[in-house]
């Protein structure tokens, strides 16, 4: 082989590898990157927008409203966290999988960067944003929309719902099961502090009357 020829070679790009996304135009390596990075510094960001954003929103509230969204508040980015920990290490791996192997055998796969690192981008938000259910079961409960009794007689409902929302997510029957167990599980969670709350309050009540 002649030395203009290996010179030529070598300045041809890398062969893909089959371990990494595939990008088809020429600029998207670059595109994508700066999508996906926006993408993610957003989920990053997010459980800080959302303390900052009902911090602001706050003193519109009354004393009342003020004190029920102070014992909630905390526990909104702690929540977010959680379910991107748990997007990232449980429903994102096993959804990955069934999708790249679903009828693999009739289709070359490759896996465009651009569509993968927004998959994975929205697979991770959802996640995050699902495991506000506490929250949304806490301050309904405090604001006096349904009470735990209520929540308690309508569990089989609440099963249903959590059955809707894993199988709404990506994934295959396996994964279902991975989303539905721990979405019942912070239903439950949420329901029994609700109901520690509720007694308090009602033992608070009674002293106050007694006085």
């Amino acid at each position: 082989m002649s030395p203009q020829l290996h010179r030529a070679i070598a300045r041809l790009s890398k062969a893909p590898e089959g371990n990494k996304p595939v990008t088809l135009g020429i600029g998207e390596p670059f595109t994508t990157t700066l999508g996906i990075a926006l993408m993610f510094a957003f989920i990053l960001a997010l459980p800080i927008i959302l303390f900052e954003l009902y911090g602001f929103l706050l003193p519109a509230f009354n004393p009342e409203q003020q004190r029920i969204a102070n014992s909630l508040i905390l526990a909104i980015p702690l929540l977010f966290v959680a379910g991107v920990t748990f997007g990232y290490f449980v429903v994102l791996p096993s959804a990955l999988r069934f999708f790249q192997n679903f009828n693999s055998g009739e289709f070359n796969v490759l896996v465009q960067a651009n569509q993968y690192y927004h998959f994975a981008a929205v697979t991770l938000l959802a996640m995050g944003l699902v495991f506000q259910v506490p929250v949304a079961m806490l301050a309904a409960t405090r604001a006096g929309v349904v009470t735990p009794a209520q929540l308690r007689h309508n569990r089989r409902y609440a099963i249903l719902a959590c059955g809707a929302v894993a199988a709404f997510l990506p994934g295959d029957a396996i994964t279902l099961l991975l989303e539905t167990v721990p979405l019942y599980l912070l239903f439950e969670a949420s329901l029994l502090l609700a109901t520690i709350i509720e007694r308090r309050e009602k033992r608070r009540t009674g002293e106050a009357h007694l006085r």
